[in-house]
């Protein structure tokens, strides 16, 4: 059964303890975008009572300007803290997983830098590095289009590889709050080697900046292949997981993630 846990000066949020707890860790969600805490189409009810099952509990709140959180002025930062600091102290939950769909990926990516608390990451389209790889993808599917469109598209990804697509992509980052991609690299270096787990899932609903699942050879440099990093692409997917098969597909791959805390984390 559901619990209502309250975080000091900010609020509150539910917990959906573990039927039998299998690891140490608490899932926390943060808010995707606007969507209160239930998520795009009830997803994250769906993964907190799931998870359940699996043996893990999980804790689902409003940030700051999101549905039930506290107004604007509020810094997001410390109300995870203390959100983290409520669970320890009313549940006894002493590690934690943070993250999301979206904007709670590239949330959960900045908060988890500083705070040693959090063992592991969870990004459902979070940043991804378009490069080379990107452009290659856009133009093989230019090519499957009927002959007669090709003019019309060579004219499309001409303009698209000139410099302004250096302006777009900029622009994205703003939106999504994304580090510079060298910074990326480096913090996902810092996050292995202090056995932080990542799990990286992108879906087909991000094809504005994410094709082929190469891209995140350069995504994430030379940290992916560490032990720690785990990475999934479905083209097929969309972003919100509206389809009950796909969301059926990601909860499981996260419960088989989240079963990884029973064993020690790899640093190298």
């Amino acid at each position: 059964m559901d619990e209502v846990i309250d975080i000091p000066g900010f609020g509150y949020g539910i917990l959906t303890p573990a039927r039998r707890r299998a690891t140490p860790v608490t899932l926390v969600l943060l808010n995707a975008g606007l969507t209160h805490r239930v998520g795009p189409f009830r997803g994250y009810v769906a993964i907190a009572r799931y998870l359940a099952t699996r043996g893990v509990d999980v804790f689902r709140f409003d940030l700051p300007r999101v549905g039930d959180g506290p107004a604007a002025g509020v810094s997001v930062n410390a109300m995870v803290a203390a959100a983290l600091d409520a669970l320890e102290r009313e549940v006894g939950s002493r590690c934690f997983v943070i993250g999301g769909i979206c904007s709670a990926a590239d949330m959960a990516w900045h908060i988890a830098q500083d705070d040693p608390r959090i063992a592991g990451v969870w990004l459902l389209d979070g940043f991804a590095h378009r490069g080379r790889w990107f452009r290659l993808a856009r133009v093989r599917k230019a090519l499957r289009r009927p002959p007669w469109q090709w003019p019309g598209l060579a004219w499309r990804l001409l303009r698209g590889l000139r410099p302004e697509e250096g302006v777009y992509a900029a622009d994205i980052a703003v939106i999504r709050d994304w580090p510079e991609p060298k910074a990326f690299r480096r913090q996902s270096t810092d996050l292995l080697s202090r056995g932080v787990r990542i799990l990286a899932m992108y879906t087909g609903g991000v094809s504005k900046y994410m094709l082929d699942r190469r891209q995140l050879d350069d995504t994430f440099g030379k940290s992916c292949r560490h032990a720690g990093l785990t990475t999934t692409y479905w083209p097929a997917f969309d972003h919100t997981l509206m389809s009950p098969a796909d969301r059926d597909h990601v909860l499981s791959s996260l419960g088989d993630w989240c079963e990884q805390f029973t064993r020690p984390a790899a640093t190298a």
